[in-house]
């Protein structure tokens, strides 16, 4: 039988493993997330001042925004579009500084990096023409995440845009339409279509 001292006793005993449990469990947590890679990877839109001061969306490859969220420096081997179980390298992207990005690319902790599509480069059409059997008539915003991956082939992809972001990019394509008629991705593979 349980006396009040027996009582207060256990008491005070699980007052002072609870404390216990818990700095240890968020000290093990802690080092988990110390120890492992983490990238952040968004598609991020290319838009371009207007005469007017405004911005438009410009008709160009999606950028791709890395942010290493780890508390070492990662470096990525290689970033482009994932569409369905399908990867379509950039090959060697511009960065943030337009100039083409020498593989690996290392991104200091809690960094940055963005990344762009080189037209000029000759597997621009290539990739033009590989990715579009797998659009099946559909924009590039609605059907293709953006990834990124690491050295040690971890490979790290966007999440899927919400619908308010895709209503937004499709109502700045039809306004780009009337702002800007030049040829970008999107034409090109129409042209190819043809």
């Amino acid at each position: 039988m349980l006396t009040p001292e027996h009582k207060f006793d256990l008491l005070k005993t699980a007052l002072a493993v609870l404390p216990a449990s818990l700095v240890s469990l968020w000290a093990l947590i802690s080092q988990r997330r110390q120890n492992s890679p983490r990238l952040e990877v968004v598609i991020s839109p290319i838009f371009i001042p207007t005469i007017d001061g405004n911005s438009a969306l410009a008709d160009e490859w999606p950028g791709i925004a890395v942010r290493n969220q780890s508390s070492f420096p990662l470096r990525i081997c290689n970033v482009g579009l994932r569409v369905g179980k399908k990867f379509f390298e950039f090959g060697r992207p511009l960065g943030t500084d337009f100039k083409e990005t020498q593989w690996p690319y290392e991104i200091a902790p809690r960094a940055r990096a963005g990344f762009y599509f080189n037209e000029r480069a000759d597997y621009g059409e290539r990739l033009a023409s590989a990715i579009s059997p797998e659009l099946k008539d559909k924009s590039l915003w609605q059907v293709a995440r953006v990834y990124a991956m690491t050295e040690c082939a971890r490979t790290f992809t966007s999440p899927k845009l919400p619908r308010k972001s895709l209503r937004t990019l499709r109502e700045a394509t039809k306004d780009r339409a009337k702002v800007f008629p030049e040829a970008g991705p999107n034409q090109i593979i129409e042209q190819q279509k043809q």
